[in-house]
């Protein structure tokens, strides 16, 4: 009976922690993924277009 309990509680155990670092882990790829889109947009193109034609020079 006390084996048996033992199981139990280890996988119960097992299962709250697989659920809370894969919880833990999303979230840490998706503040990851929002830093580095908001890097790509902070750094923002500069396109030249004045070599396509001679009327767009400044």
């Amino acid at each position: 009976m006390v084996v048996a309990l033992i199981v139990l509680v280890t996988i119960v155990v097992f299962i709250l922690v697989d659920y809370a670092l894969r919880v833990l882990l999303k979230r840490a790829r998706e503040e990851r993924t929002r830093r580095e889109r908001e890097e790509a947009l902070d750094i923002g193109l500069k396109l030249d277009v004045s070599e396509e034609a001679d009327t767009l020079k400044r």
